[in-house]
């Protein structure tokens, strides 16, 4: 298990690293060629489209943690045509629903600021839907026990979508590099995808074949878990993205265009920074699903759970440096980095603030919540973060057209609060015979004293070298900063017993 472990979660962060960086790297090349508000236009398509993997209903994610319990390899035969066949039939019914959800959102009066046809809209209609039955090939790999190979072709796939857009914009396509870079990307993830799901079981066929009265029974069966992750899934999703869409439509449009680019680069970073810190909890979760407790518990599953609680500890230290740096450092860094010839793509610091504190929060429950998935709690998950997404919209109604950017932010900062701040946590803990209370403070503590050490030695460095490139260096010493403070924490008492892969470094169980 812990060579397993420690595997997947080195691709996992090579995969969030190429992601990060080419994220970076695509966001300087966008903001150097396109007027931002032009710009949203597209990105509000996007993120649209970044839905389209959870149209599934939830059913890849419980059929992969049907595959990792299972151990008859007929039943796993079974799951894995059900798969294919599901997603052929999908496609058929959600190709011509995107397409027309799309081609009215390219009749909106926004949208032609944009300057394109509807057939352009339509065109990242499609490339969208291609990656999204990709996205679900890719996936398997997970219930088949390669996870590290879904992060490998992810980490590919940033660069090859990065070398696509530039090849394209070098082309003279404008916009249209956006949808090109989509469809190149799709076509070499589904390729590799394929061949990596053909190594991993022999018996896996692209154009699988099932029954029928089969794929009914089995479609009921699963029916009930895929619909509560369905539920959770499309309420995650909306919860990082919904707050982009109204931060560019709330309020006079003038103002609007102005304010809604900034807020797109924030939420951005900080998207980049989420993922980032959920390595290791993404990288967990099948493991738990596999040794998970209870009838079907292995031998490795009290191991599971106690590299769980760890993992809880260490992310509170990562996540509060990574927090701090950026609440000290992102304004002047997207003043340099997203520069344009004619307006600043740079968020303000209020936003940057409310989203630190917002991240801040849903990044400590991060892994209680990955914790719940690999459990089955489904319907836990999906309660918590509908009454947040409910709340967020309902409050960015009330100030986003007054506040712009900053109401949107604040709104969904406070839904966090109510939603997030503790639920899930609480859930967690019980659900782990832990003191809630106790296991809560401790997490917080740890994630504001990190926080503290590198907002206030990165502010500390940038009024000290100024801004530019330097902001870089300024970032890497304020996170160094909170580490070291990590690391002169574990030395407060001896090293306790091991936690799997810990066995080298034991002092740092006493994170």
């Amino acid at each position: 298990m812990n060579r397993q472990f420690t595997s997947t979660i080195g691709w996992r962060v090579v995969s969030l690293f190429s992601s990060l960086f080419s994220g970076l790297l695509l966001l300087r090349l966008l903001s150097s060629e396109f007027e931002k508000e032009r710009f949203s236009v597209v990105n509000g398509a996007l993120t649209l489209l970044t839905y389209l993997p959870f149209l599934d209903l939830g059913y890849r994610t419980v059929l992969n943690r049907q595959l990792l319990m299972e151990v008859f390899p007929e039943e796993r035969k079974r799951l894995i045509e059900f798969g294919q066949v599901l997603y052929r039939r999908l496609a058929i019914v959600l190709l011509p629903l995107i397409l027309l959800i799309i081609g009215i959102y390219a009749q909106l009066p926004e949208s032609k600021k944009a300057g394109q046809p509807t057939v352009y809209f339509l065109a990242l209609g499609l490339a969208g839907t291609l990656a999204m039955f990709v996205f679900a090939q890719n996936n398997l790999l997970i219930g088949l026990g390669e996870q590290r190979r879904v992060f490998q072709i992810n980490a590919l796939n940033s660069w090859v979508s990065l070398g696509a857009t530039w090849i394209g914009l070098r082309l003279h396509y404008d916009l249209w590099a956006i949808p090109f870079s989509m469809g190149v990307a799709a076509v070499i993830q589904g390729m590799i995808a394929a061949y990596f799901c053909r190594m991993a079981t022999p018996a896996f066929r692209l154009w699988g074949r099932i029954e029928g009265g089969e794929f009914r029974r089995l479609f009921q069966k699963f029916r009930p878990e895929a619909l509560a992750c369905f539920r959770s899934q499309v309420a995650i999703v909306l919860l990082f993205t919904v707050d982009i869409i109204l931060a560019d439509h709330l309020g006079p449009s003038a103002l609007v265009a102005a304010s809604g680019g900034g807020y797109f680069t924030s939420a951005r970073l900080f998207a980049q920074a989420r993922v980032l810190l959920q390595a290791g909890s993404e990288a967990v979760w099948p493991l738990i699903a596999k040794h998970q407790s209870g009838p079907t518990q292995s031998e490795h599953g009290p191991s599971v759970a106690r590299l769980s609680e760890w993992l809880l500890r260490f992310n509170a230290w990562i996540l509060g440096g990574v927090m701090g740096t950026m609440l000290a450092i992102l304004v002047p860094f997207a003043e340099w980095w997203t520069q344009h010839k004619t307006n600043s793509w740079a968020p303000e610091q209020t936003v940057v603030t409310l989203m630190a504190c917002r991240f801040f929060i849903t990044g400590i429950s991060s892994p209680t919540a990955y914790y719940l998935l690999g459990s089955g709690r489904f319907r836990v998950l999906a309660r918590a973060c509908e009454r947040e997404l409910a709340l967020g919209v309902f409050l960015s109604l009330i100030m986003g057209p007054y506040l712009l950017g900053v109401g949107v932010a604040t709104g969904f900062l406070m839904a966090t609060v109510c939603g997030t701040l503790t639920p899930l946590f609480w859930v967690w803990a019980k659900s782990a015979g832990l003191s809630p209370g106790t296991w809560y403070l401790q997490t917080v503590a740890r994630g504001l004293s990190a926080m503290a050490a590198s907002a206030i030695v990165t502010f500390w460095m940038h009024h000290q070298l100024g801004g530019g490139w330097r902001t870089v260096l300024e970032a890497m010493i304020g996170f160094l900063s909170s580490m070291v403070m990590a690391v002169l924490w574990t030395f407060r008492k001896a090293p306790g017993t091991a936690i799997g892969f810990l066995g080298k470094y034991p002092r740092l169980a006493n994170l």
